[in-house]
């Protein structure tokens, strides 16, 4: 095997590598575990619902969660009162549970605390849209 031959297989092994590494992670036996982007809230027949698509990271410019193992929640945030743009992002833990279809979620934004319940419309390995049930401020 020649030297060029054998760094050649070297750095396919590690493109393959980090190909394989960013891949999205996705458990079809917790589906709503991994990282979320925000990509729309909208209101719907008096009804708030939020859509998301999965993720390796979060955005620069977008809102979202992170929902690991064990129920940690890191949520990608506004970072103060003011949503003109441009706005600044914070990410910040807190904890979430899921009970049949609905998600509970405890953490905190600028203001305090912040729990808020969401009832799942669709979760599949690609997609995440939640109707917002309450949101409670402390």
């Amino acid at each position: 095997m020649t030297k060029n031959t054998f760094i050649t297989i070297i750095l396919a092994v590690l493109f393959i590598g980090v190909l394989s590494g960013c891949s999205k992670k996705y458990d079809p036996q917790n589906p709503i575990e991994g990282l979320w982007v925000l990509d729309k809230g909208e209101t719907i027949s008096d009804e708030v619902v939020f859509s998301f698509h999965r993720a390796t990271k979060f955005e620069q410019d977008k809102s979202g969660y992170a929902f690991k193992p064990n129920g940690l929640l890191i949520s990608r945030q506004n970072s103060g009162w003011c949503g003109t743009p441009p706005i600044s992002y914070v990410e910040t833990q807190g904890d979430w549970s899921k009970d049949g279809n609905k998600i509970k979620l405890n953490g905190i934004f600028w203001g305090g605390k912040l729990t808020t319940e969401f009832e799942i419309n669709k979760l599949d390995g690609n997609q995440l849209q939640v109707k917002q049930v309450s949101v409670k401020y402390n």
